[in-house]
């Protein structure tokens, strides 16, 4: 009886928790957003607090500098899309009377279009209203669904900020809910999860401010209209997985259309190869995407797409992330308890090799050369391991059922260095 009623104290507060977590979501989407914030201006933080700047400082460097570059970047592309926005809607204005005035005479496609095309005055009233308020009101909430978003954007930053302040105190705080037996892993597993997620939106933002960049620049060049358009369309593309590139290549192509059918292709090749550039020159530097399952992303990509629209796209990726290396690291660590695994010291390393030497050479027949030179580099990379000062010795993992086993490792110590492989 006593174990039903646990079970149904865990359900009932597990259904308590996710109910409370969607009656707040607003609130726990700026939270996380605010952690995803503050792990992707970390190693800019931790740059200057290096060089001998205070953390205070660190943290005026880290955030104001990068903002106020992004910030000088927005307000340059703002101008231009504000101009080419206006030349878009005009240019949109002057080709649909062009339809309704010249395709009535021509094929007979053209003629069935422009049969069933409505009047320019009946678009104009379904887009804008037929009385001024009615503009006034569609401006209202344009002005007040960007102003919702800014507001949005400067609570995530603002939080983010005191999480990158009191990032040990807010560990602690968390960790305390733990059994202490769980504490170091859970910490370990953390920083891990916060680094990836950090380095994934690192490394996306800064592949699209590069693809608005240079994007913008080479429509120009090729004499395209409206290219920072274009280029910011690209830039966002870009953050969408898998279908990104078709996505910037579709608008590319159909703005380019109207030209010869060289500019085109000189469009479409240029797309290609800054998204070339930046899949293969400029990402591996800051993710490295291969690690993680791409399957797992396409199903929270279609879970998400469904609940929240394109912000799913966005959201999928980071989120796929943080699930992969939790998972992993659990499955590592029960795998380890099920099997008794252990990490072996680099004196137990040494003496296998040794071992193996000794074998290659009790043969009868010679081992291959390729054989041979394997284990020539395994013994260097050991040795030159043996020589670095601050080498750990690894520890065998501390069983639960066993807590006072001599030897084991103890809570809170830092875990030990990977040998190389």
């Amino acid at each position: 009886m006593r174990k039903l009623l646990w079970s149904v104290t865990i359900v009932m507060a597990t259904l308590a928790t996710v109910f409370v977590l969607w009656q707040f979501r607003s609130a726990a989407w700026l939270f996380l957003f605010s952690l995803v914030a503050a792990a992707t201006f970390r190693p800019y933080i931790q740059f200057f607090n290096q060089q001998g700047y205070s953390w205070q400082v660190a943290l005026f460097f880290g955030y104001g500098l990068i903002l106020t570059g992004m910030g000088v970047l927005a307000a340059i592309f703002g101008y231009f899309l504000i101009v080419e926005l206006q030349q878009l809607s005009n240019d949109l204005a002057i080709g649909y009377e062009h339809i309704l005035v010249v395709w009535p005479e021509g094929t007979m496609l053209q003629q069935a279009v422009a049969n069933r095309l409505p009047p320019s005055a009946t678009v104009y009233e379904s887009l804008l209203g037929r009385e001024d308020a009615s503009i006034i009101q569609t401006l209202t909430g344009v002005t007040s669904s960007l102003t919702e978003m800014i507001a949005y954007v400067v609570i995530v930053i603002v939080l983010s900020i005191y999480w990158a302040a009191d990032q040990v105190r807010f560990e602690r705080l968390w960790l305390s809910l733990i059994p202490i037996e769980y504490r170091a892993r859970a910490r370990a597993i953390w920083r891990e999860v916060e680094t990836n997620v950090g380095n994934y939106t690192r490394s996306e933002l800064i592949q699209s401010l590069t693809a608005a960049l240079l994007l913008g620049f080479g429509y120009w060049l090729l004499g395209l209209e409206y290219p920072a358009l274009l280029a910011l369309i690209g830039a966002v593309a870009w953050l969408v997985p898998i279908i990104g590139a078709t996505l910037a290549l579709i608008a590319v192509a159909l703005v380019a259309i109207a030209y010869s059918p060289v500019i085109v292709w000189l469009a479409m090749v240029y797309t290609l190869l800054i998204f070339w550039l930046l899949e293969w020159m400029i990402e591996p530097r800051f993710f490295n995407r291969k690690r993680f399952s791409s399957l797992l992303l396409v199903i929270l990509m279609i879970a998400f797409i469904d609940s929240l629209g394109l912000l799913g796209l966005l959201i999928a990726p980071p989120l796929a992330v943080a699930i992969q290396i939790l998972f992993n690291q659990l499955i590592q660590e029960r795998f380890s308890v099920a099997t008794g695994e252990t990490v072996p010291t680099l004196a137990e390393l040494q003496e296998r090799v040794a071992q193996l030497d000794e074998l290659l050479a009790a043969q009868e027949m010679p081992a291959s050369p390729k054989t041979l030179d394997l284990v020539d580099r395994l013994k260097n990379l050991l040795a030159e391991t043996a020589q670095l000062p601050d080498t750990p010795v690894a520890e065998p993992k501390k069983d639960a059922s066993r807590p006072n086993e001599p030897g084991s490792k103890i809570e809170g110590s830092p875990a030990p260095k990977a040998l190389p492989h």
